[in-house]
């Protein structure tokens, strides 16, 4: 039980957790944003790799 009385829920019920998933499965739609996401973590790690 919560401090106000109400039943907890899960997380997956929590308004965050449904927003992300919602913008994900909109977003794996498109190859090219996917794509782009890819070219930007290698990027990412290629910037963390460097000496």
């Amino acid at each position: 039980m919560s401090y106000d009385g109400k039943t907890e829920s899960s997380w997956r019920d929590r308004n965050w957790y449904v927003s992300l998933t919602g913008f994900w499965r909109e977003f794996k739609k498109h190859r090219i944003g996917i794509f782009g996401l890819v070219i930007l973590f290698v990027f990412v790690g290629m910037a963390f790799g460097a000496p």
